[in-house]
């Protein structure tokens, strides 16, 4: 039990930490800026459908093309004939003294 309370405060006082460089990322426009507007469900829901385009397809069935190609060519013997035979030969070592 005192285990897991250790823990469990460990991970509280990392919760409070600092991230000084993640702070410096924030410009001076950015804290001045108001929060942003909260949209309301019918807002959301009215929003248009997503078009795919003759463009949109064509770069799809270009990319899947490249992609099948690029997985043919992983699927081949990735050492070679001359080299898979010296891998199955034996290593003799010389007697020791």
């Amino acid at each position: 039990m005192k285990r897991l309370a250790a823990i469990a405060l460990a991970f509280s006082l990392a919760a409070c930490a600092d991230f000084p460089e993640l702070d410096a990322t924030i410009t001076p426009e950015m804290r001045r800026a108001d929060f942003p507007r909260l949209a309301t469900i019918s807002e959301l829901q009215n929003t248009p459908e997503p078009r795919i385009t003759e463009a949109t397809q064509t770069g799809l069935e270009a990319r899947i093309a490249a992609l099948r190609a690029r997985a043919g060519r992983l699927r081949g013997a990735v050492v070679g004939p001359e080299a898979q035979k010296r891998l199955n030969t034996r290593v003799s070592l010389p007697p020791s003294d």
